[in-house]
């Protein structure tokens, strides 16, 4: 048990690195740094129209070599963090830090066996390094952009300058406010950590030092961390697992840096495309500060847009907008500035992305890319031009969604899978409101329909993928409404749906719109039991659904939020987003952290007995922990964290040894700087407690243990009833 060798602050940041024991690939010869993990994430603001966070980093060196990280020289790492958001099928850069830089490394064995180095100022070949979000978003210690070749990894030590901090979102991963509060339904977050170090750059190893997670953002814009780490890939990778019909490619440029280009080609209908065309610096010094897409005679072009995101709090770096022109033979967005007279102008610079869009009747050609630092350009061949759609997308005339999930490619209907007695809303949207006009909904078993097979491609790009040929229902015949919705409860028994909105409309080319489809596949789910082992001050993930654990379960439910898998803490708590590995429990790492339910959080240790399992049924998901002795002690605690399919969470069968000797906490938390409500279970008995919708609810003793009741239950609304 290490915490009773080390101050707790030092063990609670080990405990965290130790979470996911990781299987890293062989590296490259000399030191090679990549970042495993992003553990964790902070909020901050809202101020002055933005939003900031801090995301936490854990990094390996999986070379051949120790990596150098000294203090007091420019021989360390700097962090950089990005923030980017996809939405309507388009991926852009909405936020960016200043630089974390490195002071001392820890030698932790996260990525499997460490040879540590024997002090801070090297990183030894296969150890870990942690740097909390904490740590990434302290405003005092981080340094400008401009001053770093992320190529060479070179930079002036200490920085020249530092930030003008004036709030809580000063120099942090700063977005604006109204990039990332009330997004619609689908839209998706990915955040990124980049190292950035001379003799990883030296060695030849400065391609695998970027790693990315998505997030999921809150209506007033709070992010949490969802899903793991996708390793030594730049977030722009994860464009094309969220947008299938993206495609993605890369130039490296001799004795620089690299480039990524990712393309979207989205389907208007009427022989209209929109082009999304993302250029990721990824550490390039040149820089780009032009690019130019090649178009055919006679295209017709229209609609540029221009996407980045903004350099801030003082840094030298410039941020204003390309401009974008469509000429006879090209569509060109080129910087205002050039690097003769503005060496910091608004050029595309390392650890950043620039997004262009444009509507064309014509497929374009050949992109090029000119270098800002020295006019030499450098060429992407043009994407391949769409295939002909076998499925329909959705339009403003005609969209339709399940449960917000929506289409922006050509690869499929709108799927949802439910087991038995799972629900969904099926929702349909038109801006048609001519007189006369109809909406109706015709249904049909089974799946959709691709043009090419069954379903039919009528002229304008309308695609019916129901098959026409077969029986359908046709649900109603009303008169234009703005939207509507249709709830449905999955019933016992394995069944295929497809729906399709159709809106007539006699200004249309064919006298009708249709929505995308949409599908809801019914199927049965195996009620599990899992026995799980986990180590003292430890915590492992819990995944739910398809493919998951328990696929009875697709989500649980916590303060109004849902989430796809939980973390089981070994020191009694179920968490969200991230494992709470700490045996201290203390009200503030309570209120301040992850979502989580304490059942019974105190210094447990399932290592030495005990039972902790994980069971499902075809509605509720419960975690529990049977005899699970406290460290170094007899004492045993025993207690369920229901997760029930009706937005409840009881934490029930609670019982411990009267004798319990260190702190405790049971309780209901948001998390994140949550308002607290300290409560005595064992006199609220029989009560029903109403509380804020997003306050935390408690009991905490900090030297025994809490009980005198059988359970608790959190209602949606945040009622409390205790029994």
């Amino acid at each position: 048990m290490f915490h009773q060798r080390l101050p707790v602050s030092f063990a609670i940041i080990l405990a965290t690195c130790l979470i996911m024991p990781a299987q890293t690939p062989p590296g490259g010869a000399g030191p090679d740094v990549i970042v495993i993990d992003l553990p964790e994430l902070n909020n901050y603001g809202p101020a002055n129209g933005y939003h900031a966070y801090a995301v936490g980093t854990n990094c390996c060196n999986i070379g051949t070599t120790p990596l150098n990280w000294f203090a007091n020289n420019n021989d360390h790492p700097v962090i950089a963090q990005q923030l980017y958001r996809i939405r309507d099928g388009v991926f852009r850069q909405v936020g960016m830090a200043w630089l974390k830089h490195g002071f001392g490394a820890l030698q932790l064995n996260l990525c499997g066996s460490c040879t540590p180095h024997p002090n801070f100022n090297a990183l030894g070949v296969g150890c870990s390094d942690p740097y909390t979000a904490g740590l990434n978003g302290q405003q005092s210690n981080l340094g400008p952009r401009n001053e770093v070749n992320a190529s060479t990894g070179v930079f002036p030590y200490p920085p020249t300058y530092g930030a003008n901090i004036v709030d809580a979102t000063s120099a942090r991963l700063r977005a604006p406010s109204s990039l990332v509060e009330s997004q619609p339904a689908g839209t998706r977050f990915l955040i990124e950590g980049h190292y950035v170090t001379k003799d990883d750059a030296a060695a030849g190893n400065q391609l695998n030092n970027a790693s990315y997670r998505e997030a999921q953002a809150t209506s007033d814009g709070q992010l949490s961390l969802v899903g793991t780490t996708t390793p030594q890939e730049p977030a722009i990778m994860g464009w094309p697992t969220i947008d299938p019909g993206v495609t993605v490619v890369h130039h490296d440029v001799a004795g620089d840096g690299r480039f990524y280009l990712g393309a979207n080609i989205i389907n208007l209908g009427g022989g209209m495309n929109r082009y999304v065309l993302a250029l990721h610096n990824y550490n390039s010094d040149l820089a780009a500060g032009q690019i130019s897409v090649a178009m055919p005679a006679g295209a017709t072009v229209s609609n540029l847009q221009f996407f980045d995101a903004d350099y801030h709090s003082g840094e030298q770096f410039q941020s204003a907008d390309w401009v974008g022109a469509a000429t006879s033979g090209a569509v060109t967005w080129t910087s205002p500035d050039n690097f003769a007279t503005s060496p910091d102008g608004a050029a595309l610079r390392w650890g950043s992305s620039h997004t262009f869009v444009f509507e064309s009747d014509t497929h374009p050609g050949d992109i090029t890319v000119t270098h800002y630092k020295n006019n030499q350009t450098f060429t992407f061949p043009a994407a391949p031009p769409p295939a002909q759609p076998d499925f329909m997308v959705n339009q403003p005339a005609a969209s339709a969604d399940i449960d917000g999930l929506t289409n922006n490619g050509l690869v499929g209907p709108i799927r949802k899978t439910l087991n038995f007695g799972g629900n969904a809303s099926i929702n349909f949207s038109s801006d048609v409101t001519t007189a006369g006009s109809l909406q109706d909904i015709f249904v049909q078993s089974g799946d959709a329909h691709p043009a090419s097979g069954s379903g039919t491609a009528f002229p304008g790009g309308q695609i019916v993928n129901l098959d026409l040929s077969q029986p359908m229902s046709q649900l109603w015949n009303w008169q234009p409404t703005t939207s509507s919705s249709i709830p449905f409860t999955a019933p016992p028994v394995p069944l295929d749906l497809t729906a399709q909105m159709a809106v007539t409309d006699t200004s249309s080319a064919i006298g009708f719109h249709v929505s995308a489809a949409v599908e809801l596949d019914v199927v049965a789910c195996t009620p599990t039991t899992i026995t799980h082992t986990i180590g003292d001050d430890d915590a492992i993930l819990v995944s739910l659904g398809s493919g998951g654990l328990h696929d009875c379960i697709a989500s649980v439910s916590l303060y109004g939020v849902t989430y796809s898998d939980v973390f089981i803490n070994s020191n009694g708590s179920v968490s969200m987003n991230a494992g709470a590995t700490s045996f201290a429990a203390t009200t503030a790492a309570f209120l301040s952290e992850m979502p989580r339910v304490a059942g019974h959080w105190s210094d447990l240790d399932p290592t030495s007995g005990g039972t902790v399992q994980s069971v499902s049924n075809g509605s509720d998901l419960t975690i529990q922990f049977m005899n699970v002795p406290e460290w170094g002690s007899t004492n045993t605690a025993t207690f369920d964290v229901v997760f029930a399919a009706s937005g409840d969470v009881t934490i029930g069968n609670h019982s411990v040894s009267s004798s319990w000797g260190t702190a405790s906490l049971v309780g209901f938390s948001p998390g994140n700087n949550a308002t607290g409500n300290a409560v005595v279970w064992s006199s609220a008995v029989g009560s029903s407690l109403l509380y804020g919708a997003s306050d935390a609810v408690y009991e905490h003793n900090s030297s025994g243990s809490v009980g005198g009741f059988s359970s608790i239950t959190l209602s949606p609304g945040n009622t409390i009833t205790v029994n």
